[in-house]
């Protein structure tokens, strides 16, 4: 609307506005399970802090690099570890994802002339979406949040 502008104050600031969230501990593990194609849920390695909304990518375990898959965590949580456990307690990651997979990632461990070789898919995460910049609507009496845009030389915010 062309006259929403003609009440409030608008505010325009130059200069550089630096943000930072909550980094992941740890950003890749490797597969404790095989993940089948159709799966919406995966089994890390370890105890990750990994959280809801984070951007992961499972890496592909084909000869296919077109199989590499990026989907969004939706939920995260702690589960006992199978397998051996060198310190108690130890615990693994369950990760439910926005999507189910279109391809498997395996997480096998195989014996070759005595050695054993595990061959796991790794799983990354590629961002996390932390820091959300929104309105306030009760700091003081009638002060909201009305805008914000960006443009060719910075943002610009109205207030009303």
């Amino acid at each position: 609307h062309p006259n929403q502008f003609n009440s409030g104050r608008i505010v325009r600031v130059d200069g550089e506005l630096s943000l930072h969230g909550k980094r992941p501990s740890n950003t890749w593990s490797w597969l404790r399970e095989t993940a089948a194609s159709g799966a919406s849920r995966l089994v890390v390695q370890g105890r990750q802090d990994w959280t809801v909304d984070d951007e992961i990518l499972v890496a592909t375990t084909s000869d296919s690099e077109a199989q590499t898959e990026e989907r969004t965590v939706q939920a995260a949580a702690w589960v006992p570890a199978a397998g051996a456990c060198r310190v108690p307690p130890c615990f693994d990651t369950e990760l439910i994802i926005s999507a189910p997979l279109s391809h498997t990632h395996l997480a096998v461990t195989e014996a070759h002339n005595g050695h054993a070789l595990s061959m796991r898919a790794e799983v990354a995460v590629l961002s996390r979406p932390t820091i959300t910049i929104r309105g306030v609507n009760s700091l003081f009496y009638n002060f909201r949040f009305h805008m914000m845009e960006t443009q060719e030389q910075g943002v610009f915010i109205k207030v009303t």
